[in-house]
């Protein structure tokens, strides 16, 4: 969700600006953002006692940086150089702590002229007789009236061949009938939202 408005990933594709931009147009980009954890062995450092790494992936592995420029994530101010910047695949960053607390992180699109988009994500480090502790969630990006460039990128989708992540096997599958049922969903509502506003410029 974003820091500020509460909105989902979904709701906040507006346009920026006319120039050359593909009308009456949407495309939703689906990601998956979240933590995994692996409790460390007990040592004398209480300070270490999980691993964790969070990322932003496509939903089906699909490498997503033919649209994502880079991705800002903050942690929490305890950590050494806590505001870090990832500019190519994975999209991810891993560290070693013992407390549990929310992922802000910014995605930045290939396209400048489209905002950025922030999100909030808790790390789950617990149960600890659950490992790995995986905190995952699926959402959408949905670029509305992109620019002509952009919207040929978008539409050609990924060309980077699909490269198995040393975690996929932790991994949530989100291909089930339920999860393209709430795609359908979304879609629909981003469609009457774009419609409710074209009929609030044209009154």
């Amino acid at each position: 969700k974003d820091a500020s408005s509460g909105k989902s990933a979904k709701s906040q594709r507006a346009s920026t600006s006319s120039e050359n931009r593909v009308q009456n147009t949407t495309i939703c980009c689906p990601i998956v953002y979240g933590s995994i954890a692996f409790a460390l062995e007990k040592e004398k450092d209480k300070d270490q006692t999980f691993r964790w790494t969070f990322y932003v992936r496509g939903s089906k592995g699909e490498d997503i940086s033919f649209y994502i420029s880079k991705v800002k994530f903050n942690l929490h101010f305890t950590f050494e150089n806590p505001q870090r910047e990832v500019t190519g695949p994975p999209f991810e960053v891993s560290e070693i702590g013992w407390g549990e607390f929310e992922m802000i992180f910014t995605i930045f699109f290939k396209d400048s002229k489209e905002q950025p988009v922030t999100l909030r994500h808790m790390i789950k480090l617990l149960p600890i007789d659950q490992q790995p502790v995986v905190n995952e969630k699926y959402d959408q990006i949905v670029f509305t009236n992109p620019r002509r460039n952009f919207f040929n990128v978008l539409e050609a989708g990924a060309s980077a061949p699909i490269l198995e992540h040393p975690l996929s096997n932790h991994f949530k599958s989100f291909d089930s009938e339920e999860d393209l049922a709430k795609i359908v969903a979304a879609r629909k509502i981003v469609r009457n939202e774009v419609n409710e506003a074209k009929e609030k410029i044209l009154r």
